[in-house]
This record gives C-alpha cells, structure tokens and sequence, in this order.
C-alpha cells in the first residue's frame, strides 16, 4: 500500500479535481492527468494559464508614476475642494453674523457688516490678494482661516494673478467664477442690498399708515362736530370782542334820544332795516350821529350821498359805524 500510487498511508488519497485515472477528465473544470505514477511519489503542481502570469509579474516590480498632467488635474482638484469649503464657510459664518445681529436688533449693524464684508471681498479680488475672512478683526492680515483649514492652505490657493487675468471686467468675473468665496460675497451684497430695500419698503408703508390714522382721525372729528347742534358748536368756538363782529342789539323803542352832540361817523357794514324807524346802511355812508342809546342803538342821519334808497333818518346799530377820520394833506 505504502507503493502503490494514488494511496497514502492511511488510505486512498482522495483527491478534489481529479479523477486518479489516466485518460478521464478531472472535475471542476480541471485538466485530466496524465498518468497514475505521477500521482504518487512527487508532488503535483497545478497548472497555471501562461497567460495569467503577466499581471503577477507587472504587479510585483515597480508601479508606474503619475504624469505631470494628473498631478496638476489632481492639484486643482484639491485647490477647488479648499475654495469650496472656504467659501460656504463663509456664507454661513456671513449668515450666522447677520441673523445674530438682526435677531438683537441691531439691523444696520448688520447691514454695515454684510456691505464691509463684499467691498473687502471685491478689492480682493480686483488686487489679486486672498479674500478676507468675516470674523478676522480689521488690521488683521486674513483672520484664521475657514472650515478648520490652516492659514497656510488660504495662502497657497491665492495665487498672484498674471498680467492677462488681472485688471479689468474680465479679470473680475473670472475670479468671481473660479472662487466660491467671491461668489459667497456677492451673494452676501445681494442679501444686504434686498434687506436694505426691504426696510425701506417697511419704513414707507408704516408712514403710509400713519398718516391715513392721521386723516381719518380729522374726518370723524369733523363729523363729530357737523353732527353737533348750533349751541355746542358755539360754545366751541371762543367769543369775539371786536365790536364789528358782534351782533347788533334789539331794536330800539321810538322817540329821539337825548345828551348827544352832532358827529359825523362813517358806516363800515352794511345793514338791512327791519322796522319803519330803522335806517338801512351801505359800507361807506357817512352818517351824523344825534343821540346815542345805552342799548347800543343810535339816531344817525345820512349825509351826502345816498348809497342805498329808503329813509335818510332813522336807528342804526352803534358797533356796525365808527367816527370818521379827515385825511391829512402832505
């Protein structure tokens, strides 16, 4: 048993791919062997497609290098993911800054942030200089730098601009399209342009309001007081002292008064007679005052010229005429 091929020493050797026979195919896909006194004292080697050893043998030596055309498409590959990052950082920290100062009232506080923030951002741009990070003071040279990104990564991806992309409208829109953080901030100007406007918008309409709470403020007032009757509206307006604007009193009784001397007084309203002893006046009549009453009527006479028809004696209220002052020569 120890001699016969094909058998171990505990047994017959069963062997997976192979069917131990000469002649027979093998199982799995395997090749037949060629002899039964090959299976037993050697050692049997698979059998390897030719075909397969090449890649083995390229795969084990050196592999080959990137060429100089990748490394730079994988460089700016790098750069555009850095920018990328530095610039939605910076809307969000531009947004977050704004919301905060909005949201505790200080609105133009915020809109002096936003309009700082997009005029560093565009003289960046137009210089040539890395774009200015939001939350670096002022004199600082570029603030920390975006996303948890070094200082150093910022100042790497800002490249000086050669002498054909810089200057210029189209030195400008090409940064703006090559640099997210330059688009970031003329979103950011855009915002702060809009919030403007809408203040504005608010501002007006709130003064539209008022002035409408104004008018119709007057308008039922004066319907308050078109509703009221005579006696309440009079008692309103303050009474007058001016002896021309007062009422004439009652009619006076007949008969010529006494203790008057002749004057000669000038009519200044005019006045329509009520009663057969009543003398009626046109402004500008000039009169002779007889008698004067402590009621307020007078006995007048017409002189000169007769303005109006009727009598050229009678009663007449004593504040609608005044005495007449001569005109002096120069």
């Amino acid at each position: 048993m120890y001699g016969t091929p094909g058998y171990g020493a505990m047994g017959p050797r069963r062997r997976y791919g192979t069917a131990g026979m000469m002649g027979q195919p093998g199982m799995m896909g395997q090749p037949a062997m060629m002899g039964s006194a090959q299976m037993g004292g050697m050692h049997m080697q698979p059998h390897v497609n030719p075909t397969q050893q090449q890649p083995q043998q390229q795969h084990g030596g050196q592999q080959p290098q990137p060429s100089s055309a990748d490394q730079e498409a994988m460089r700016r590959l790098q750069e555009r993911q850095q920018l990328a990052a530095q610039g939605f950082g910076i809307v969000g920290q531009v947004l977050q800054l704004g919301a905060m100062l909005a949201s505790s009232g200080h609105q133009l506080l915020s809109v002096a942030v936003g309009t700082t923030f997009a005029v560093r951002t565009f003289r960046a741009i137009a210089r040539g200089e890395p774009i200015p990070n939001p939350m670096a003071p002022p004199g600082a040279p570029g603030g920390l730098s975006v996303g948890g990104a070094a200082a150093a990564s910022t100042g790497a991806v800002a490249e000086k601009p050669g002498p054909s992309s810089s200057g210029g409208v189209g030195g400008v829109a090409r940064k703006l399209s090559s640099s997210p953080a330059a688009m970031a901030a003329l979103v950011c100007f855009v915002l702060v342009a809009e919030h403007l406007w809408r203040l504005w918008r608010q501002r007006q309409e709130r003064l539209r309001l008022e002035e409408e709470e104004r008018l119709l403020g007057i308008d039922a007032a004066g319907a308050m007081v078109e509703e009221d009757d005579a006696a309440s509206l009079s008692a309103l307006v303050p009474a007058t002292t001016s002896r021309h604007a007062a009422s004439p009193p009652p009619a006076a009784s007949d008969g010529r008064m006494s203790a008057a001397s002749e004057s000669t007084f000038v009519a200044r309203h005019a006045f329509e007679a009520a009663a057969a002893n009543q003398l009626s006046l046109a402004p500008g009549d000039q009169l002779v005052i007889d008698d004067f009453s402590p009621d307020g009527w007078c006995w007048a006479r017409v002189t000169g010229v007769r303005r109006i028809g009727g009598p050229s004696e009678g009663f007449v209220p004593g504040n609608f005429v005044e005495p007449l002052v001569p005109k002096r020569r120069l």
